[in-house]
């Protein structure tokens, strides 16, 4: 193999591992975001009912929890490092190793 032909194959790595850390993150901020749309179902249909009290704090204990294990989930797929201190969607370079994080879509081709 020649020069170029390890580049390429070394950019589909890394687009790879990129594409898997994307994934993490949309499955993260969904996980976020029903926690909250289900509590505001609850309490648009919530009566005095002290079963949608227990509802809704347990709908919070999981939107907790949920925010926990994304903070240290979030991790560089290139050296592990947390990444919890910054944006994900929004930052192009892992602040630790330097690599880029962005997903190239016309690779396939």
């Amino acid at each position: 193999m020649n020069e170029r032909e390890l580049e390429l194959n070394e950019i589909k790595e890394r687009d790879e591992k990129n594409k898997v850390f994307h994934k993490r993150l949309h499955r993260f901020y969904v996980g976020l975001i029903i926690p909250i749309v289900l509590a505001i179902l609850v309490l648009c249909v919530m009566s005095r009912n002290v079963v949608w009290i227990w509802v809704m704090g347990g709908i919070g204990v999981v939107w907790v929890a949920w925010l926990i294990y994304g903070i240290f989930s979030i991790k560089c797929p290139h050296c592990g490092a947390h990444l919890n201190r910054a944006d994900p969607f929004n930052i192009r370079l892992c602040p630790y190793c330097g690599t880029i994080l962005k997903v190239y879509s016309d690779m396939e081709k």
